[in-house]
C-alpha cells in the first residue's frame, strides 16, 4: 500500500522525506538561478501536483519566476513571507481537477514555505545589489 500511495501522492505524507529530499537537490544546484527552478521540480516531484510555481512580489503583483508542470486555472497560492513581509507566492496545483490537498499535505507545504520564503528575500536582496553595481558602473 505504501508504494500505492507514493506513487499515486508522491511523499506528501512524508515532510522529513521532502525537506530532504529538497536540501539534497539545492545543495547540488550550481549557481543562485537554479535554485527557484529546483524548488519547483522538488515540490511538483516529491507532491505529485500537476503545477508548481513560485512568483516573486513586483510592484503591486507578483510575478512568476519558476515553475514545472502545465499551469491551471484551478490552482491554490500560498503567502511566502519573510519577517512578516511578503516576498512571494508559492503557487500549487493539485494531481487532478477538484481533488484537495490533504492536511498532512498541507502541513508540507506550509513547513517547505517557511524555507522558501528565505529563499526567495536572499535571491530578491541579491537582485537588488546586482543592479545597483549595474547602475554605479
Amino acid at each position: 500500500q505504501k508504494t500505492v500511495d507514493r506513487l499515486m501522492f508522491g511523499e506528501s505524507e512524508d515532510l522529513p522525506a521532502v525537506v530532504a529530499k529538497l536540501g539534497q537537490r539545492l545543495s547540488a544546484a550550481e549557481g543562485p538561478d537554479e535554485i527557484l527552478p529546483t524548488i519547483v521540480e522538488t515540490l511538483a516531484e516529491s507532491l505529485n501536483l500537476s503545477y508548481v510555481a513560485i512568483a516573486l512580489a513586483e510592484g503591486d503583483g507578483f510575478r512568476i519566476v519558476a515553475s514545472s508542470g502545465t499551469a491551471v486555472l484551478a490552482h491554490f497560492s500560498w503567502p511566502l513571507v519573510y519577517h512578516r513581509q511578503a516576498v512571494g507566492q508559492l503557487i500549487l496545483a493539485p494531481r487532478a481537477v477538484g481533488e484537495a490537498f490533504k492536511p498532512s499535505e498541507w502541513q508540507v507545504i506550509q513547513n517547505v514555505a517557511y524555507h522558501v520564503g528565505i529563499a526567495v528575500h536572499d535571491i530578491l536582496l541579491e537582485n537588488e545589489l546586482r543592479q545597483r553595481k549595474a547602475e554605479q558602473e
